[in-house]
């Protein structure tokens, strides 16, 4: 579309009687800058600093208002051209993004078809054999699976705030910013662990064989959850662990054999055992990528 006369920007060579620089030497410098800027790596503009200062070269400078005035004007016509080069490439660039999202959608949905069935057959592979299958070869590619531990995260911002200011202070800086209540999640992890607290639990006994069952102090199993909680099951804060006195360290009379956990959960503790509170516990999980050989 062709710009009203007034937006046209004046012609340089109107600017003076004579060009301070000849036509044809400003375009050979210029020109000169376009292949220096390919050759060396560089923008245009450092390209025509560096042939500005080479030796040799028009040692032109500003020194009256009509040398100002040509130069604003050559400022002005290059806008103007960048413009319209800009709007040009903008409007192929669409074109070129409508071509290719039209083209391309069928092997996207064929790629993502294939690599999904990949994904979920590598990760059952891995979850049958323990996790010692990590990879899935094939002669056309092979499918990586990676394993995410479960990690600490904020749930109430204020509850964690606090319990970092009573128990460790001198991590406030670290863990909280200046403005609570606000939590960095990367240094609560660097000073927590995810631990898996055992709700109910059956106790095998090392000398009688004896099975006693014991749930955590406290815990109400939800609907579908464990098994019914016999009348002289045995509770605490702590489940036993095998090779622990029963009942007690002081008074034991037996060993813990062997632990068979019937309900358990993960909570976030700090460095000395205790939950933190205002976390929460998001889950391990494994991903997978696949990656095909080129022909």
């Amino acid at each position: 579309m062709a710009m009203p006369m007034s937006d046209l920007p004046l012609p340089p060579e109107l600017a003076a009687e004579a060009p301070p620089i000849p036509d044809g030497d400003l375009d050979q410098l210029l020109e000169q800058a376009v292949v220096e800027a390919h050759d060396g790596g560089v923008s245009p503009a450092q390209a025509v600093e560096l042939l500005a200062d080479s030796e040799g070269a028009p040692r032109w400078r500003i020194t009256d208002l009509g040398g100002a005035e040509w130069a604003m004007r050559h400022v002005a016509a290059a806008d103007q051209a960048l413009a319209q080069l800009q709007a040009q490439r903008q409007a192929w660039a669409e074109r070129i993004d409508q071509w290719f999202a039209q083209a391309a959608g069928k092997e996207q949905a064929r790629r993502a078809f294939f690599v999904g069935h990949l994904e979920r057959y590598a990760i059952e592979q891995r979850e049958a054999t323990g996790g010692k299958a990590k990879s899935l070869a094939v002669p056309s590619g092979v499918v990586r699976t990676t394993e995410h531990k479960p990690k600490a995260a904020v749930e109430d911002d204020a509850k964690v705030v606090a319990w970092v200011s009573c128990w460790y202070p001198e991590q406030v800086a670290s863990v909280c910013p200046p403005v609570p209540p606000k939590v960095y999640v990367q240094p609560l992890r660097e000073h927590t662990t995810v631990v898996e607290v055992i709700d109910h639990a059956r106790l095998v006994l090392a000398n009688s064989a004896e099975v006693v069952p014991w749930v955590r102090n406290g815990w109400v199993p939800a609907p579908g959850e464990g098994e019914a909680v016999p009348p002289t099951t045995a509770s605490g804060d702590r489940c036993p662990e095998q090779g622990d006195g029963w009942p007690t360290p002081e008074d034991a009379t037996d060993l813990v054999a062997m632990v068979q956990v019937l309900a358990s959960h993960p909570e976030v503790h700090d460095a000395d055992g205790r939950q933190v509170p205002g976390t929460k516990v998001e889950p391990g999980s494994v991903s997978a990528k696949v990656t095909a050989e080129q022909p």
